[in-house]
């Protein structure tokens, strides 16, 4: 064809100005689909950005109270009743009871000191005579947990505990406190269980932070049964990968002493994470001060687990 166009008077200068035009024309008819595309592109890259950020944003961890009293609900996790804790009061009920003596009041006087409930001190969450203390009880009761008479209100925690040799003669009634333990908890809260001698820590069977379902707690219940004790104790690495799961509370407990460096570094990691620890000492209180150091900095708290407190 460039021939013909030649042929017909076009120089070849001519005939390249010509399909360069061409090519431009072509390329002015889709600049608007690049221009639409680019900017669609431009909008996803910003809302996923977006979305990352908010997802590496770590919440404000709820508040953990290391001894057995109630600390902050969480609104977004279900909450179960404790089914040893006394019927509660209807408050709707109790409020309109309050309601109709306060109407007979107006009519008949009545003297001071008289245990009528007052209805602009139950809306201000205050407490008037037993009736009030009563309505407390409607309050949601937070997970707790327990371990050797220590508690905490936490949604997840882990189990860090020694199998050294000299937690032999004392280790079936640990299995049967730690088997009490996990039954107690409840399916809104996860768990998991790590024991430790030296090198690598043996963990339950879900290798990790799982949900205290009557299915999981009886498998690692089971787990804890056919665990051995073995060699010498150093709880490094098992507190470490505790605390790389990130729960709520960590309960340590061991008989044995280790270095007072190895307690500085766990305190590092700790409030790190802000994760509390409370210690336990088993049996033996050798290693009492490093372990009431590790509760103390932490914000768990220590306890001393005496041999006539095991339960056989």
């Amino acid at each position: 064809m460039a021939r013909d166009e030649i042929g017909r008077g076009m120089t070849e200068h001519e005939l390249q100005e010509t399909s360069v035009w061409r090519r431009a024309g072509r390329l002015l008819l889709w600049w608007p689909w690049a221009i639409s595309a680019a900017a669609h592109l431009a909008v996803l890259g910003g809302l996923s950005a977006v979305v990352f950020i908010s997802f590496e944003h770590r919440p404000a961890r709820r508040e953990i109270v290391p001894e057995a009293r109630l600390g902050k609900v969480d609104p977004q996790l279900p909450l179960f009743q404790d089914q040893q804790r006394a019927p509660l009061i209807d408050s709707q009920k109790l409020v309109t009871e309050a309601l109709a003596r306060q109407i007979e009041s107006s009519a008949q006087p009545q003297a001071s000191g008289s245990q009528d409930l007052d209805l602009a001190v139950l809306a201000s969450g205050g407490s008037v005579g037993s009736q009030a203390a009563d309505l407390g009880q409607v309050a949601p009761i937070v997970p707790r947990t327990r371990f050797f008479n220590t508690a905490g209100n936490a949604y997840s925690v882990i189990y860090v505990v020694d199998v050294s040799p000299s937690m032999l003669p004392f280790f079936d009634p640990l299995k049967r406190e730690l088997g009490s333990s996990l039954g107690e908890l409840q399916p809104m809260q996860k768990f998991h269980v790590i024991f430790f001698s030296s090198g690598e820590p043996i963990e339950g069977p879900a290798k990790g932070l799982t949900w205290a379902s009557d299915r999981n707690k009886r498998t690692y219940i089971e787990f804890v049964d056919q665990v051995q004790t073995d060699i010498k104790t150093d709880p490094r690495w098992a507190v470490r990968r505790a605390l790389e799961l990130n729960p709520d509370l960590v309960y340590l407990l061991t008989d044995g002493v280790f270095d007072e460096k190895l307690a500085d570094q766990i305190i590092e990691w700790s409030k790190a994470r802000q994760i509390k620890i409370n210690t336990l000492a088993y049996v033996n209180e050798r290693g009492a001060f490093l372990l009431r150091k590790i509760a103390e900095q932490t914000g768990g708290v220590y306890r001393f687990v005496a041999e006539t407190e095991l339960k056989w």
